[in-house]
This record gives structure tokens, sequence and C-alpha cells, in this order.
């Protein structure tokens, strides 16, 4: 139901273009943003053109007008940050263009206290990379359209993951297992699944039902924003909701439209 609200960056460098990270759709206080891990925004920053893909289309990204988590109390290494959550404002002519295509992250939307107790499993949402950095450079060198491929991987909540990491807690990371192998999908068939960098960024969601063939048209809520993949532990580890609308109260005012 909120696969819509997920998007792509893109960077071209000398080596060509490149899947750098996924990103969010949220709205808060009339504004609409996307939220997006800190290092993903941090690596988009480098040297070479940014782009964001929304809907069907690229846009070049001329200023990214964005806020990040403080890493200073963490010797400004970003790894260690346990937030590591970046937003950005979106600009207006994407705004204008997105108008009817798009779903966004809404207060009402997210999980809390009452209706998790209805979740029956998770979902992460988001944009491997290498896969589409190849699909984004064969679409290129054949001058073909530029169709992504929005992974929508199926998993449980792992709750081992955020208590035995001190980085992480109960009260403020979500994480849900993750396997590259032994994998069905709609059909119950065995499917591989990409490998994950390129999803940090993108979507955790809670799902209350679920409708096979649907493409995802079942009843969700918003759980977290993802920051990381815990290879130890074999899974996806996102921010929860909650904080991510606590951190934009203090933090938005930062941000003004240029």
């Amino acid at each position: 139901m909120l696969q819509k609200s997920v998007v792509m960056f893109i960077q071209e460098s000398y080596e060509g273009f490149c899947i750098v990270g996924s990103g969010t759709l949220v709205f808060y206080e009339g504004s609409l943003f996307i939220m997006s891990a800190a290092h993903v925004f941090e690596n988009l920053a480098r040297e070479g053109a940014a782009y964001l893909h929304i809907v069907d289309k690229i846009f070049r990204l001329r200023r990214i007008n964005v806020i990040l988590s403080n890493k200073e109390a963490f010797g400004n290494d970003r790894d260690q940050d346990p937030l590591d959550l970046g937003a950005m404002l979106v600009p207006d002519e994407i705004i204008d263009y997105c108008s009817g295509k798009i779903s966004f992250i809404e207060p009402d939307l997210i999980e809390n206290n009452v209706n998790n107790k209805s979740i029956i499993f998770y979902q992460a949402l988001g944009y491997p990379g290498e896969d589409n950095t190849k699909l984004a450079k064969n679409a290129v060198r054949r001058e073909d359209e530029f169709l992504p491929n929005l992974l929508l991987y199926s998993g449980q909540f792992m709750d081992e993951t955020v208590r035995v990491n001190p980085r992480f807690s109960e009260e403020y990371h979500i994480a849900i297992n993750f396997g590259e192998k032994g994998n069905v999908n709609d059909d119950g068939k065995n499917v591989g699944v990409p490998r994950p960098e390129g999803m940090s960024g993108g979507l955790i969601q809670g799902c209350f039902d679920y409708l096979p063939h649907s493409d995802g048209l079942y009843l969700t809520c918003a759980s977290g924003i993802i920051i990381e993949k815990d290879s130890l532990n074999r899974s996806i580890v996102g921010v929860r909701f909650d904080v991510v609308y606590e951190w934009l109260k203090m933090h938005s005012g930062q941000l003004t439209k240029s």
C-alpha cells in the first residue's frame, strides 16, 4: 500500500550511473520530505551529479537541501551513529510533477502500540544498488527506458538483533530477518534475493493483511526507515517511525526552501 512512497537516489561518476540508496516520502507540518539514511546523503554529496528517481522520471538534484543526525557524539563516525537519519525537502518542481502519482507517510499511517498487535509480518522496501545499477547502465547503452526494480522483501520481527547490538534499542529500532536464499514469491516458487546494499533509506512496513498477486495492495503501516544490514544476525535494521517524527519535530525547522 505504501510502496509508491519509496524513491531512489542515483549518482553519476566517471564509471557511469550507480545507485547510492533509497528514500521514503514523509509528510510533516505542511512539507514533503525524503527521509533516508544519513550515510546515503553523505555518499550522494560526493563528487558527481546527483539524481532522484521518482514515479517514472529522473530529476537532477542541483542543490541537496538536507539535515543529518549528529555524529559528533560518536567520534564523527557515521557507522557508530545509532540513528543515521537524514531529511531532504522535496523541491517544488518535483512535488508538482508527482501530484496524484505518489503516496507518502503521515503520522496516522505509522505503527503504534495499538495497531502493532494486528501486524502479521513485516516487509522491507528499497532499491537494491547492484541490480539497479546494471539496469541503469543497460538502459543507457540501449537507449531504453530505465525501469528500476523495487525489492519488496517479507520477514518477521527480529528482537534478538536489537537486544544484542549495543548500538540498537527496542525503543528506537526495528529489525526483520533477511536472507538471500530460501525465499518464495507469491506463487510459492523459490526465488533469490538481490544484495540489499542500496536499500538504506527505504521503508520497513508492517502488514495487517496479505493478498497474493495483488502487487502489494494490502493494508500496511509505516514501521521504520532502513539504515543498515546486520550481516551477523541476518537482518535489516531501521529507525522506528515514531522516532523519525520526533527527530523531524526537533530538526525540520533548519530546512528552508531555496
